[in-house]
């Protein structure tokens, strides 16, 4: 992993639990690299015994995640221990056998167009992250940094979210604030650890340096950023939207395929993938 200590100067912030500034390249030290020890998993159930038990837990996440999205409008927190139990309830599940959880978010979509973009995400990036080997406790803090890692929308009006027509460059620049609502409310918490935040800021950076808030390249994007910004496309695409029809998931991984090594000005701006259209 290479770190540009001069990259962010100025760009510093306080921690949630009161410690003293750090600037971003102090962070990109602490949070791991593509280089994590790979784990291998083996399925230990089948798909029809972890479909009752995947379920369950996709019930209890629902819950979870209107009941944090509701308390972060108000001001108020949800037990720590509370998101830990259901957020390690998917990530054991996607150990056991990762196709219950993907097979029924899938069947939720199509029976309806409100289901949680969220869940759907945590899981896709679980899946990922599962193949890649990374380790059950890294999973937990990917799993918890995808749940929550549009949780700024609340902050946005309705209207900007679902504008149909081309957003202006003004309205494109409060969109993009939802990274930051994000953060300052996991902060102002005081319940999620610094590569749960972390994960969560970086995730609409870009190998091609073209995301914010940091103009990232790269590996100076962690593993679990890269993770949740490539599977948060990849859901966007595949899901309708206001101003367009879903595409085919063939379409859309042809389209992040096509755009590799991309250089800035020819690529995909934030996920081009779910803004170009408008």
């Amino acid at each position: 992993m290479h770190i540009d200590p001069d990259l962010g100067t100025g760009a510093k912030r306080y921690l949630a639990d009161g410690r003293k500034l750090r600037d971003i390249s102090q962070v990109f030290a602490s949070l791991p690299s593509s280089s994590l020890p790979r784990q291998v998993y083996d399925d230990q159930t089948t798909l029809q015994e972890e479909v009752p038990q995947a379920r369950q837990i996709l019930r209890d996440t629902n819950e979870l995640h209107q009941k944090i999205t509701k308390n972060l409008g108000q001001g108020q927190y949800t037990s720590e221990d509370e998101v830990r139990n259901v957020v390690s309830g998917l990530v054991e599940s996607i150990i056991r056998n990762p196709e219950a959880l993907s097979w029924l978010t899938g069947l939720k979509q199509k029976d309806t167009r409100t289901y949680v973009h969220a869940i759907s995400v945590a899981v896709l990036a679980l899946t990922m992250g599962r193949f890649l080997g990374i380790p059950k406790e890294r999973l937990y803090v990917l799993g918890t940094a995808t749940l929550l890692q549009d949780i700024g929308n609340i902050a946005l009006s309705d209207e900007l979210l679902n504008k149909t027509e081309r957003l202006t460059p003004d309205e494109f620049d409060t969109l993009k604030e939802n990274v930051t609502h994000s953060v300052e409310m996991l902060e102002n918490s005081r319940k999620f650890n610094i590569d749960i935040i972390y994960t969560v800021r970086l995730h609409h950076e870009r190998y091609d340096g073209s995301g914010y808030p940091d103009g990232l390249h790269g590996n100076q994007i962690p593993l679990l950023s890269t993770i949740s910004g490539i599977v948060d496309c990849y859901q966007a695409g595949t899901s309708p939207r206001p101003y367009r029809e879903p595409k085919t998931s063939f379409q859309v991984l042809m389209e992040l395929y096509g755009e590799r090594g991309a250089a800035p000005a020819q690529s995909f701006t934030v996920g081009r993938l779910f803004v170009k259209d408008r």
